[in-house]
């Protein structure tokens, strides 16, 4: 079985999802190949793939350094399709997120009209999308955590000490890309309103701002006096960058250093950050919309109205106030059994050999 997957690098796509699968299955699957980059799909060879994977492809468009267009990339999944090859997409988003490959937002649509099959994270979307693409099969594939990534477990007392932070206050984690004021702004009224002052927030790429003076000094740039005003008076950690804020390394560091997780999006469909915080054992809360509000019902996390975020500092506090041990145990041993990478990837095995079968 050769499988393409439709990404310029899948090494450098921000997250692990896309190389953690593949990983998985070629481990325990001698029998499947997998191939990706921009010059195969673009080229004859693609016809030699039994299976064509596709991800995001807005984005892979955003990033194409030969600058094809819609009309190509239309004429090229028509090619693949009236050749026989099968085309999958997993369905990661609904459209593109506020700007970020908005001019290439048509061609989301247009992979799921060709494809064969989609993988949905969750019942939302399924339901959703077998009524606008009935012509696909659609499988449930949940997200996995990555446990084959991240597998140390630091202590809070030793990730405190190594990320600076106090011993004695209260921690919320807020990770991922902030993708529009919105939600920067859900961080900023939180830090209002929440009647603890011993409760800060660490989000690492809350903005791009300059964390030191550098040398501007003594000349204090806007861009410092922002960190200054976020880093100070709002309570918020942040490390100044956007885009991968803090490496693979640090990471386990952040999740066991925090008292809990928020998923800042008021506007999603899936999200990994709502499944990381489980991989830790971390009480998580996040929106009550698309895949991540039944996602979180059903792993014992907490959600919140996103059409009224003032009932939100009411159940940030009641999860740092109460703590429940037992159940947090309880769902670490229901997310490894179900949600492990293994089991994912072996679910998405078992779904290519359908698919090559119908």
């Amino acid at each position: 079985m050769k499988v393409f997957i439709v990404h310029k690098d899948i090494y450098d796509a921000g997250n692990p999802y896309i190389y953690t699968l593949k990983e998985s299955i070629e481990k325990n699957h001698p029998d499947i190949t997998f191939a990706w980059g921009e010059d195969i799909f673009w080229s004859e060879k693609i016809l030699e793939y039994d299976i064509i994977h596709f991800h995001w492809p807005a984005a892979f468009l955003d990033c194409d350094a030969h600058h094809h267009s819609l009309e190509d990339f239309s004429v090229q999944l028509k090619k693949i399709k009236d050749h026989g090859n099968k085309i999958v997409s997993t369905c990661h988003d609904l459209c593109p997120h506020y700007t970020q490959g908005a001019s290439f937002a048509d061609a989301i649509t247009m992979v799921y009209k060709y494809s064969n099959a989609i993988f949905h994270l969750g019942e939302y979307s399924q339901h959703l999308f077998m009524e606008t693409f009935p012509q696909s099969n659609h499988y449930i594939l949940p997200h996995h955590i990555y446990d084959e990534v991240y597998t140390i477990r630091p202590t809070y007392e030793v990730a405190r000490k190594k990320l600076g932070l106090s011993p004695s206050k209260k921690y919320i984690l807020c990770m991922g890309a902030f993708r529009a004021q919105e939600e920067r702004d859900v961080i900023l009224y939180l830090s209002k309103k929440l009647k603890h002052k011993d409760v800060e927030f660490i989000a690492p790429a809350f903005a791009g701002v300059r964390t030191s003076l550098k040398k501007e000094f003594p000349f204090v740039s806007k861009s410092y006096f922002h960190y200054l005003y976020y880093r100070y008076v709002r309570r918020i950690h942040l490390t100044g960058k956007t885009w991968v804020p803090i490496s693979d390394e640090d990471l386990p560091y952040y999740y066991a250093a925090c008292d809990m997780a928020f998923v800042q999006r008021l506007k999603i469909l899936n999200s990994g950050n709502a499944v990381m915080p489980l991989l830790f054992n971390k009480p998580v809360c996040g929106p009550d919309i698309g895949n991540v509000g039944s996602f979180l019902k059903e792993y014992g996390g907490y959600v919140f109205n996103v059409e009224d975020i003032a009932n939100l500092p009411q159940i940030i506090e009641k999860i740092l106030l109460s703590p429940n041990p037992q159940k947090k145990l309880a769902i670490h041993a229901k997310v490894y059994e179900q949600l492990s990478t293994n089991v994912i990837a072996q679910k998405q095995y078992d779904y290519y050999c359908q698919i090559l079968q119908n």
